[in-house]
């Protein structure tokens, strides 16, 4: 046993070996569930978990890693399937596989990412939804499947800015980015912008070309840490976001004809929340809670 255990060569092949006999193990058991779809499925509920985490912890070739990779089953927004990797390349073929990071189907489609994908797009092709904390660790790992590459929902909308069209009409966004900048301040964005996308469901995002799902992976992993017993990881805060607002929305239209200036202030920092909240980057959501009582406050007030 000595002997073998010294012999990193032996060890390595003895694992190359196990993993993929569980591998074609794993294929084989799927391949059954033809006849019984829910066999797979409910295999996979119980240890699905671990053959992720094995994707991101475990030396694979690059054969065991697609073979693997194929076997992985993830919830997405057609109509809360949950699907393959090739049955969701399968059925939109082409572009990217995209991800986004939510607790539901009701959640993921609430996403402005979402939302800005699927106008672009004009159809409804399945997203992934990382609903484990594992996920999005595991799809930015793998990189591509099949030769497709595999990106965030906040890089494809990132790309789709970069390529649209910018609105002509200069003067009302520049005051609406001046008026945002002005407010939030450098510790809050780095930047502050005018979506291109002519149909944006929502007011405002953030967008930080794959920062965004990076930054929620720094502080799980700080969150970890500390939940075994050790000092909290001291990663940086949440560092300033590039904002995107879209101009043609009711409520930035209505806010910048807001006369009150706090109010507006109130307002501005409500919007920034919200678009924090839906991206999952906002430290304390119950410091909201203030400013919406005041804000409560001065609606109810003005109805009286």
């Amino acid at each position: 046993r000595e002997l073998v255990q010294s012999d990193t060569g032996v060890i390595r092949r003895l694992r190359g070996a196990l993993i993929g006999r569980c591998i074609r193990w794993f294929g084989e058991l799927r391949r059954q569930s033809v006849d019984n779809q829910g066999l797979y499925q409910r295999f996979f509920g119980r240890f699905g978990i671990f053959m992720k985490e094995g994707m991101c912890t475990t030396e694979l070739t690059d054969a065991q890693r697609d073979e693997l990779a194929g076997l992985l089953l993830f919830r997405t927004t057609a109509a809360d399937q949950v699907l393959s990797l090739d049955d969701i390349a399968e059925s939109n073929k082409e572009g990217p596989i995209v991800y986004v990071e939510a607790g539901s189907v009701e959640a993921a489609l609430r996403s402005p990412y979402v939302a800005a994908i699927r106008t672009r797009r004009g159809n409804d092709a399945p997203i992934v939804i990382a609903q484990e904390a594992v996920d999005d660790h595991v799809l930015r790992s793998l990189g591509a499947f099949r030769g497709r590459p595999i990106m965030s929902a906040d890089q494809v909308v990132r790309e789709l800015e970069s390529s649209g069209d910018s609105d002509k009409s200069k003067a009302a966004n520049e005051t609406a980015i001046a008026l945002f900048t002005n407010i939030l301040g450098p510790k809050r964005v780095s930047d502050v912008a005018c979506t291109s996308i002519a149909d944006m469901p929502h007011p405002a995002y953030v967008a930080e070309a794959g920062a965004v799902g990076l930054q929620r992976l720094m502080r799980l992993y700080g969150r970890a840490a500390e939940g075994e017993g050790n000092r909290r990881l001291d990663f940086p805060v949440t560092p300033p976001q590039r904002l995107v607002l879209n101009p043609r929305h009711p409520l930035i239209q209505a806010i910048m004809g807001v006369k009150d200036a706090e109010v507006q202030r109130l307002l501005v920092e409500q919007v920034f929340d919200n678009a924090m909240l839906v991206a999952g980057l906002h430290d304390d959501p119950a410091q909201m809670v203030p400013r919406l009582t005041d804000l409560l406050e001065r609606l109810t007030a003005g109805s009286q």
